[in-house]
């Protein structure tokens, strides 16, 4: 049995809410295994909770949750230790009333037809605890940011997707980021300017 990561389910998280840490196991044998998996949870070095769970753990690679009731912890960071057998690893999770309180930012400006159904990037920001993600370079024309059709060609050339933005956008909000988009109040298709010469600088 190997340790392999853990990591909280959400960027952040609001007052109340239960907060549940991942925990992925490598087991390497062909056999299903009992294990105890033990936590303790920190305010600082003070100890709030501190429990053991028992999983059956599968052959291979999978993920295992640990939810913990905050109840009205106040809102603040919290360290978690996570053990099974000798193995240690530790992550942390804050809870907050507004993610401005605690801002952690990260930016996405892949949107093309393969991305309408790749969460993988956002998975990874999830990991270094991103909760505001900026969306690069998603719009249609810079003066006319939401497209009309599901696919289109913004002014970099690029094919993109309108689905993979609105996709991100969820995925985004699943994992408890908060989402902004990225707007270019500055500049205009040649074809914009062509028509409204008196507005350029």
């Amino acid at each position: 049995i190997q340790l392999f990561d853990v990591y909280p389910h959400k960027a952040q998280y609001k007052i109340g809410q239960s907060v549940i840490i991942n925990v992925e196991i490598i087991n390497k044998s062909e056999t299903y295994i009992k294990k105890t998996v033990g936590f303790i949870l920190y305010d600082f070095n003070e100890t709030i909770v501190e429990k053991d769970e028992k999983f059956i753990i599968k052959p291979g690679l999978h993920t295992y949750m640990l939810e913990i009731n905050m109840g009205t912890l106040k809102p603040n960071g919290y360290g978690v230790h996570v053990f099974i057998d000798e193995q240690e690893k530790a992550t942390a999770f804050d809870i907050v009333v507004h993610w401005r309180e605690r801002p952690r930012y990260g930016f996405l400006s892949d949107f093309y037809i393969g991305d309408e159904h790749d969460s993988e990037d956002i998975k990874q920001m999830n990991k270094y605890h991103l909760n505001v993600i900026q969306f690069y370079d998603w719009m249609y024309k810079h003066e006319s940011l939401i497209p009309e059709k599901e696919y289109y060609v913004d002014l970099l050339g690029r094919k993109l997707s309108k689905k993979a933005v609105e996709n991100k956008i969820e995925k985004c909000h699943e994992y408890g980021m908060n989402t902004m988009a990225y707007g270019a109040v500055y500049a205009a298709s040649k074809d914009f300017f062509e028509t409204h010469r008196e507005w350029a600088l």
